[in-house]
């Protein structure tokens, strides 16, 4: 088992997720075109393996309760693509159609078996552009876990 590290005191308040109220952050992104397979490749590289894949070292870590307290835990299945997804739809290919599917997914939680973040990747949005429409769960994002 890989080493496990304490969640932060500051972090474990948005770990109080319940069904009526996850704490995701929701994001969409409008852009040109983009070349899905490069964004992916330039999202490893910058993110994943910048400084040596410890500068955000939490992209690759599940949270985990053990023992009634919670932990991070480097994910040994991590796969880039069970996180950033390709979701090509016709219906999301327009502001209204990307707004509803927006709302739906932003009341599911994101699966717990993996680092809490997604990116889903609209690859033909709006006339001639993409769409990315980002989760990242707060254990992530706020306090002192991205430094």
């Amino acid at each position: 088992m890989k080493k496990l590290e304490k969640v932060h005191a500051r972090d474990k308040v948005w770990l109080q997720d319940s069904p009526t109220n996850l704490m995701v952050i929701n994001s969409v992104i409008s852009t040109d075109k983009l070349d899905v397979e490069r964004f992916i490749e330039q999202f490893r590289v910058r993110i994943i393996e910048a400084d040596g894949g410890r500068r955000y070292d939490r992209f690759r870590y599940q949270v985990l309760q053990i023992g009634g307290a919670w932990h991070w835990r480097e994910d040994e299945n991590f796969d880039l693509r069970r996180h950033i997804v390709l979701v090509d739809d016709p219906k999301l290919r327009t502001k209204e159609g990307l707004q509803d599917y927006m709302g739906e997914q932003a009341s599911l939680p994101l699966p717990d078996d993996r680092p809490r973040w997604q990116v889903q990747v609209v690859p033909d949005f709006g006339e001639g552009g993409t769409a990315l429409f980002v989760r990242v769960h707060h254990v992530m994002g706020d306090g002192i876990s991205m430094v």
